[in-house]
């Protein structure tokens, strides 16, 4: 019931990896003889044994674990909210990861360097980036996402079918990582007297700030070259 009500909500390429991470789990209970454990005997304790799994067994990046991790607890938070458990037994701390550790796409000296320089000088456009690269979100559909639509309690983005490509709701898990910065975003705004209102605003508006106006089509592109 969990899985087919959270396949409902995703887009179909993060059902997808929502499955590849739950068929993941299943073998590891399987491959223990726990199969026939309930979601209310799971402890965080077993979390953590299946953590070490993952980075032991099948040699996944830190990267890939923290992501599994953050799929498996939203199973949880599923159970959770039907009443199935008291309590989301998944709360382990996230590993230490880098963006090299799925894609390398420059050295790690040289990625540091961007992002060093992007954080000093300019986090929004960090911000901006790392949206784009742990919630799988289109710069249009990043656009159009307000402080409302993130939920810092289930560590979410709830991405209206307004918003969305495809016209459905949809819900995006948040990485340690990118938790950690929209909240530095948050706090950052909050600053100012009219943060107050930080519900109402964009996550990234006019001049990549937060604000009631949206920020135009291309200007993180702009921004960015």
């Amino acid at each position: 019931m969990v899985i087919k009500a959270k396949n409902a909500q995703l887009r179909s390429k993060t059902a997808g990896t929502y499955q590849t991470a739950y068929k993941k789990f299943t073998d590891y209970l399987t491959a223990n003889e726990k199969q026939n454990i309930s979601v209310g005997e799971f402890t965080n304790a077993q979390a953590y044994q299946y953590r070490d799994y993952l980075l032991t067994s099948l040699k996944n990046s830190n990267w890939t674990v923290n992501n599994n991790m953050i799929w498996i607890r939203s199973f949880f938070e599923g159970a959770l909210e039907r009443g199935y458990i008291d309590k989301n037994p998944i709360q382990v701390k996230s590993l230490p990861e880098t963006d090299s550790d799925q894609h390398e796409v420059f050295t790690i000296e040289h990625q540091n360097l961007i992002e060093s320089y992007l954080k000093e000088n300019d986090f929004e456009l960090y911000v901006f980036t790392r949206v784009l690269y742990y919630a799988f979100l289109r710069p249009n559909e990043i656009r159009g996402i307000t402080f409302a639509h993130v939920d810092m309690t289930k560590k979410v983005i709830n991405v209206p079918g307004k918003i969305a490509k495809n016209r459905r709701t949809e819900t995006i898990p948040l990485s340690q990582t990118l938790y950690g910065l929209l909240l530095d975003l948050g706090k950052k705004f909050l600053s100012n007297p009219s943060g107050q209102q930080l519900h109402k605003y964009f996550l990234f508006g006019k001049g990549m700030t937060p604000g009631t106006i949206p920020m135009s089509i291309n200007y993180a592109y702009e921004r960015h070259k």
